[in-house]
């Protein structure tokens, strides 16, 4: 395994300490999914068949990952810049009128792209003082209810059809594979205007929000993330001991 690795990472051309070289055929969390994947099938396998098979996903061959993408919308406080309304209006003019909701939901609700592309209006409350959305599917299969703010409140109602009929599959939006919003997203979200931004930070910011502007505990956020495990939330810490340094005065 360790050889596959050094050959899907191209390791040998990689430069200045690089994970990977110029030649590199997947990235090291798609490789760590796979690998993963792997040793799972063999943990499998032993169980029916004792001492039948070695896994090979040894120690050290898993690929690190890292802290992730720390990309967040620029706001007037950065640099001058309102990035988020910016980033609306540009969802604005697409040619798929679902698409500016579908940008609010995700910085609102933290909401995957799979999860929004399988929620069904029959799972979405959207009266009374606790708003919110029941998702029965999700990346771990394990299903949650998100709360709703005002706004996202606001973008679900802007996805109801006039006349109150919704579509017979009874889909909150009309694509046929999560990849839909990032499709459309890139059509109109374009480097220049919003140099190196992709729909996936859009969680990434909805969830440093949670931090920042809330009294949430890490328990509770993660219950709306859809996070399993504290490791996986822990870079976000940051953010709500600067608040409270802030605070402290």
């Amino acid at each position: 395994m360790l050889e596959w690795r050094r050959d899907v990472f191209d390791e040998d051309n990689a430069e200045h300490g690089d994970a990977k070289g110029p030649e590199a055929v997947c990235s090291p969390q798609t490789a760590l999914h796979r690998l993963n994947l792997i040793s799972c099938l063999y943990k499998a396998w032993r169980l029916a068949f004792p001492n039948s098979v070695t896994n090979p996903v040894i120690e050290g061959v898993r690929p690190s990952i890292g802290n992730g993408r720390n990309r967040r919308l620029r706001t007037l406080e950065d640099d001058g810049v309102d990035e988020e309304k910016k980033l609306y209006d540009a969802a604005a003019t697409s040619s798929r009128p679902w698409l500016k909701p579908a940008v609010v939901l995700a910085v609102e609700t933290c909401m995957r792209q799979a999860e929004l592309a399988g929620l069904e209006w029959n799972r979405v409350w959207l009266e009374g003082d606790s708003p919110y959305a029941f998702l029965n599917r999700t990346k771990n299969d394990r299903s949650r209810s998100v709360p709703l703010s005002t706004r996202a409140v606001a973008a679900f109602r802007e996805l109801l059809p006039p006349d109150g009929v919704k579509s017979k599959s009874g889909k909150v939006f009309p694509v046929e594979t999560p990849r839909a919003f990032g499709h459309a997203f890139r059509d109109v979200v374009k480097d220049e205007e919003f140099p190196d931004l992709r729909w996936h930070d859009l969680r990434h910011e909805a969830i440093s929000r949670l931090f920042e502007r809330t009294d949430l505990r890490e328990v509770e956020i993660m219950s709306i993330s859809g996070h399993l495990r504290h490791e996986m939330v822990i870079r976000y810490t940051h953010l709500r001991t600067r608040r409270l340094a802030k605070a402290l005065g």
